[in-house]
């Protein structure tokens, strides 16, 4: 209590030594003052008595003081003399009322403050600690700003720190080129606030505590009352510890941080000093554009609480980023530091870079790009969750990287690129419980260095430390640097799930004397990844052992495995082997169902076909000109051959080559080996597979089959008749005559088509049989396409070329011309009298007809007389006739007491064009199409466009287009029912519709006018999604188009297209994932999930019905990447121009999809549909 005494005291005592005679003289006294009388009397040292300075001598009293009380107040009693001083104080003026005193006023009670303090001094400092003082340092506080600052170069009380007589602040060989100074923000004498101007050019210098800025040490009690500084375009640097301390700062260049959220300094500074410790800057940090930064120091936020996170565009340093919060134990409100999108230039954060920001969820981007500097983010009290993105091979962290991050509950791995972990990364992550080490990590170091510090460790006696279930990768072959990997943790602490067989060495756990080796501790698990499989088998990919290589069951501390399977053709999602052949299972584990899931391990797995035992007799048959086999049948009494297996039977003459067998049975009298295979490919047939099956020669009987007894059809040509053959033998009245493809199989007839065959004929008489097998094969007919000839004159369009087909079979049309002939003229000049060749070419017929081209010419000739239109004309009404150099012919018609224009042009395929155009500008269009489909467009000024479409029942679906200006945003809505007509697409040549029978519609505009999509790359992509109710925004005015896009928004998105309501549910995605997974979309999982691009293409290809594919992603120098469920997905929306690259040449299919990329994808895949 009594140092505040003797600060008032010490300051007073200041103000009285510099203070000149007149500073506190009343108004009007300056002639009053005494002079000396120059009385005889009077020296340069003493005055006269009569002398109007004559002072006189002061009597010394060795007993008391002139402070001593009773002398002052006429009392030797300390309690009433307390009193007395505190009356006296609460006496005082407020700073209000003197204020508004006059200067005369105002040195009385400066007086009087000066005798109260002097009276404290006498006092003890526990007599001193009763007074209530507030009333006295608020009236000497008040003397003080009146008269500070003082020059005190030379006592004189000229101010410093004026715009007048500013601080020279230059750095080291600037002169006198940066200045500043202070003015005040307002009137109020009782509550100052300065504005610190700063002007000139050049860089500021650097302060240090022994180099105070003058800001902060020449004028007391003033730092804490700049609020706001102003800095001049041309200053280029602000010297360290400039600002850092001005507790009140809020505002830069008139923009006040704590209403805009926004901290910007100006883009021309290189260096900020320490203006962000410890002042009162508020928001998000904004590097300006054209930012010219180029001292990390300058990003130092020690002690200050009130930024709230970065925006790295336009950050301008290169490499490096550093020493952000290296002192920053107290920085509470750092929430969000952006780095999920570190600017491209980064690519290293500096050693403990980010050490003790307040982050609380950290998403690490890929680690191959950016190097971390030891500790880098190490100490963040607050950090509860962190995902490290490891997508790209050979990624890496660092060391100490997250070491005492205390708070530090989960991690989250996503991709496979992380190739080792280095030591100490995770020491001192006391409350982390569960970590599952990523798929593709080979090496581990268990300490950081001699210190022990533990990669997975906590500190010695840590009573407070979770239970640690930890999963190694089946890629984990190598642990380095000693025996430390769970340092201090106890033995019932931590849970261990690795790949069998791995050498722990010398690892333990537990703490000395309770520690054991890793190999033979009880709470480690093993598990054994399956790599075959037998048909119909349900396998056990991963299964776990436990310390005495006894199966067990996964812990349930560990978390729930699944599966995500290559080739579900092999392998089903119940883990059943439903087919022979290879596929890769990648195997996840996620600590509970709304956990993220990390791959680590995977397999590939052979599944063989199912063994199925079979056996064959020996048999001998008689001939009877049928077909003769042997039938296998299942080995072992009662055994029944499996449902799905079909057997396969092939025959040869015994002695015969093995290269002889058919599918063809036998008939003829003689010996053939039968043969069974299995034709499925999922079993395999073992026992006995072939038997001699012998035909008996009929007795009594002669063979013929030598003899002219067949008769073959009279041409073997394809003419769309049956091929027969036909057999006569004298004796031989009953024939058999049996037909086979080329495959062998059996025909119910002869054939006709083109093709091999092979037929057998069998008859028998009384004494005499044959039996025959014949090859044969029918040929393919000749087809002729003639190009037509065709004439113009010169100056007329070129025709339409046509051809002519000649050689068709009897019964067959053109339409079996598949592929129709390209007609061309390549050398055609329609303003060139003269002759040219027209040439058809690449029709295709099928495999009846070989196709042979003739050549046409067209002709262009001069014209020899005029002609084409015409013209009439009535009363009322003109009326003019042309002729169109298509062959159309458009007739004008014009009301001339309406002044109504009606244009109609009739074409030569039956189809015509009517255009109505009234005074009013109203214009109505009517277009009938050969097929009768019909569309009555109405576009009157100031209006909606209204069409009627009319499409005849045969017709059924049609696509239309009606002419009208549109935008993106322009949808087609249905008069009757108002709901917009999912597939409409706005064109250049108006609103293009695909419908199922005959509507009435309406043309509105839709857009939103999104304040954040405005000369975005997908502006109108946006605009079309969201008028079709695809989307919504995420507010009334913003879009956030650069978001990314979840797995539920695109079940829900895909739901609403397909008319379903997906408003209502616990959630709102519930009823847009259960009409995914029904209609097998997707499976559910990972709603919340950002959707890559290959999930986005896999789920539209469903919902598109999984059409068949066509071309190839090898163009995309990461094809490679792209997944093996989602191939097939990605080549139909690359071919379909559903999804492009990227721009450099990539794919990236695993890449989140943004929402401004979905609506683009959207869009092309409803112009897909509606052509």
């Amino acid at each position: 209590m009594k140092k505040r005494f003797l600060a008032v005291i010490l300051t007073l005592a200041m103000l009285l030594s510099v203070l000149p005679v007149s500073a506190l003289a009343a108004e009007g006294d300056e002639d009053s003052a005494p002079v000396c009388a120059g009385l005889e009397g009077c020296t340069e040292d003493a005055h006269d008595e009569e002398c109007p300075l004559y002072t006189a001598p002061t009597e010394e009293d060795d007993t008391n003081s002139y402070y001593e009380f009773e002398d002052v107040y006429g009392v030797d009693d300390d309690t009433v003399v307390i009193s007395l001083i505190q009356e006296r104080i609460n006496a005082l003026p407020s700073v209000e009322e003197l204020a508004e005193m006059g200067a005369e006023e105002q040195a009385e009670v400066y007086a009087e403050v000066c005798d109260i303090s002097d009276a404290i001094d006498e006092l003890t400092d526990e007599e001193a600690a009763e007074l209530e003082t507030t009333a006295l340092e608020e009236a000497a506080a008040f003397f003080t700003r009146q008269i500070m600052p003082l020059n005190e170069d030379d006592g004189t009380t000229e101010e410093k720190g004026t715009q007048e007589n500013p601080w020279n602040i230059s750095a080291a060989g600037e002169g006198d080129n940066v200045t500043a100074y202070l003015t005040m923000n307002n009137d109020d004498t009782n509550n100052p606030t300065y504005t610190l101007v700063i002007e000139g050019t050049g860089d500021m210098k650097d302060f240090t505590d022994d180099d105070k800025a003058p800001w902060k040490s020449e004028v007391p009690d003033i730092a804490g009352r700049i609020t706001a500084v102003s800095i001049s375009d041309t200053v280029t640097a602000i010297g360290n510890k400039a600002l850092n301390g001005l507790s009140e700062l809020t505002t830069i260049n008139g923009v006040d941080t704590t209403k805009t959220g926004t901290i910007v300094f100006p883009a021309q500074l290189t260096k900020w000093g320490t203006a962000l410790q410890q002042t009162k800057l508020t928001g998000k940090l904004t590097f300006p554009t054209g930012c010219k930064l180029d001292d990390v120091g300058s990003l130092n936020i020690y002690g200050n609480n009130n930024i709230t996170g970065v925006d790295w565009t336009n950050y301008p340093l290169t490499t490096t980023l550093g020493h952000w919060t290296e002192y920053g134990a107290a920085h509470t409100a750092l929430l969000d530091l952006g780095l999920n999108t570190l600017p491209s230039n980064v690519t290293n954060i500096g050693d403990y870079g980010f050490k003790n920001a307040c982050i609380t969820t950290l998403t690490i981007p890929n680690t191959a790009d950016v190097t971390y500097g030891t500790g880098a983010f190490c100490s963040n009290k607050n950090l509860k969750n962190l995902t490290i993105n490891v997508e790209e091979e050979n990624s890496s962290l660092s060391v100490l990287m997250f070491q005492s991050c205390s708070d530090l509950e989960s991690v989250t791995f996503e991709g496979s690129g992380l190739t080792s972990i280095p030591g100490g990364v995770f020491n001192r992550c006391s409350k982390l419980s569960h970590i599952s080490i990523p798929y593709g990590v080979t090496t581990i170091c268990a300490k950081y260095n001699a210190d022990s510090l533990s990669t997975f460790g906590i500190d010695t006696n840590d009573s407070t430390a979770e239970e640690l279930d930890i999963i190694f990768p089946s890629t984990f072959t190598t642990i380095t640097e000693g025996n430390h990997l769970f340092y201090y943790r106890a033995l019932n602490k931590v849970k261990i799930l690795a790949p069998n067989g791995f050498n722990w060495g010398e690892q333990k756990v537990g703490v000395s004397p309770n520690e054991k080796k890793i190999s033979e501790y009880e709470y480690l698990y093993q598990y054994t990844l399956a790599t075959e499989a037998t048909c119909g088998d349900t396998v056990k990919v991963f299964s776990v052992t436990n310390q005495s290589d006894e199966t067990a069951e996964l812990p349930g501390d560990f978390g729930t495995v699944s599966y995500q399977i290559e080739d579900g053709n092999v392998l089903n999602e119940e883990l059943k082997a439903v087919s022979a052949g290879t596929t890769k299972v990648e195997i996840f584990i996620a600590k509970s169902d709304t956990e993220p899931k990390t791959k680590i391990a995977e397999t590939t797995i052979t599944v063989s076909p199912k063994s199925v035992g079979v056996t064959m007799s020996n048999s001998t048959v008689d001939y009877d000109g049928n077909t003769k086999t042997i039938q296998a049948t299942a080995t072992g009494e009662g055994e029944a051959l499996p449902a799905d297996l079909t057997l396969v039977y092939s025959y040869k003459e015994s002695s015969a080559d093995d290269t002889t067998y058919t599918s063809i049975p036998p008939t003829a009298p003689g010996a053939y080996t039968v043969k069974v295979e299995s034709g499925n490919p999922n079993y395999t047939l073992t026992g006995t597979t072939t038997a001699t099956l012998t035909i008996s020669t009929p007795s009594s009987k002669t063979d013929v089959s030598e003899n002219d007894v067949v008769v073959a059809p009279t041409s073997l040509v394809y003419d769309g008749s049956a091929k027969s053959y036909a057999a006569s033998y004298e004796g031989i009245s009953e024939w058999s005559i049996v037909y086979y493809d080329s495959d062998g199989a059996k025909m119910d007839s002869a054939p006709v088509n083109a093709g091999d065959y092979t037929v057998t004929i069998n008859g028998a008489g009384e004494s005499s049989y044959a039996s025959i097998m014949k090859e044969f094969s029918i040929t393919p007919a000749s087809l002729t396409i003639t190009a037509d000839n065709k004439s113009i004159y010169v100056g007329d369009a070129l025709p339409e070329y046509t051809y002519t087909v000649s050689g068709l079979a009897e019964k067959d049309t053109e339409s079996v011309i598949t592929t129709k002939p390209t007609m061309t003229c390549s050398a055609a000049d329609a303003n060139t009298a003269n002759t040219y060749t027209i040439t058809a070419s690449g029709a295709d017929a099928g495999e009846n007809y070989t196709i042979t081209y003739v050549d046409g010419t067209l002709t262009v000739s001069r014209r020899s007389s005029g002609g084409g239109g015409g013209s009439s004309s009535s009363s009322n009404t003109t009326t003019e006739t042309v002729t169109n150099k298509d062959g159309s012919t458009t007739t004008t018609v014009t009301d001339k007491k309406t002044g109504t224009v009606t244009e109609t042009t009739k074409y030569k395929d039956g189809s015509t064009l009517v255009v109505e155009t009234k005074k009013d500008g109203t214009v109505t269009t009517t277009e009938t199409a050969a097929n009768g489909v019909k569309v009555k467009t109405v576009d009157e000024p100031g209006e909606d466009v209204t069409a009627a479409v009319t499409i005849p029942r045969s017709v059924g679906t049609a696509t239309v287009t009606i002419p009208a200006d549109t935008t993106p945003g322009t949808v087609a809505v249905d008069a009757k029912t108002g709901e917009i007509v999912k597939l409409s697409v706005p064109t250049e040549d108006g609103m293009t519709v695909k419908l199922v029978g005959s509507a009435n519609l309406v043309l509105e505009d839709r857009s939103k006018n999104f304040t954040d999509t405005r000369n975005h790359w997908a502006e109108d992509a946006i605009d079309f999604a969201t008028a079709h109710e695809m989307f919504s925004g995420t507010s009334d005015t913003t879009f956030t188009p650069d978001s990314p896009m979840t797995r539920a928004m695109l079940m829900t998105v895909l739901a609403r297209f397909d008319g379903h309501d997906t408003a209502g549910g616990s959630v709102w995605y519930e009823k847009g994932m259960a009409w995914a997974v029904a209609n097998g979309v997707s499976d559910g999982s990972n709603p919340n999930g950002s959707i890559t691009r290959e999930q986005f293409a896999t789920m539209l290809w469903r919902y598109a019905g999984s059409p068949a594919v066509s071309g190839s992603l090898t163009s995309f120098s990461d094809h490679a990447k792209v997944s093996g469920y989602a191939t097939d997905a990605m080549r139909w929306a690359v071919s379909t121009g559903i999804i492009g690259g990227m721009g450099d040449g990539t794919l990236a299919p695993q890449g989140n999809a943004t929402r401004a990329q979905v609506a683009t994808m959207l869009m092309r895949f409803v112009e897909n549909l509606t052509k």
